[in-house]
């Protein structure tokens, strides 16, 4: 679990099984999935390259261009 979750965090995997085996398994989980990821997939819409969420932050629109107040609203 520590080095599939460290290929795909900003963590290295000695650091992940450090957290791992001072804590549970069960807890450095929820630490390693707290660090950033290391290809965030962006937004094509604004040029914001560290999104990470569904909708954008900066401009608020998903992959297919819907905003997050047209998709409330439907």
């Amino acid at each position: 679990m520590c080095y599939q979750e460290s290929k795909n965090r900003k963590i290295n995997f000695f650091l992940a099984l450090l957290i791992c085996i001072v804590t549970t398994p069960l807890i450095g989980y929820f630490i390693i999935s707290s660090f950033g990821l290391r290809n965030p997939k962006g937004c094509k819409w604004c040029g914001n390259t560290k999104n990470e969420a569904v909708f954008c932050g900066i401009c608020g629109k998903n992959d297919e261009g819907l905003s997050r107040e047209i998709e409330n609203k439907s």
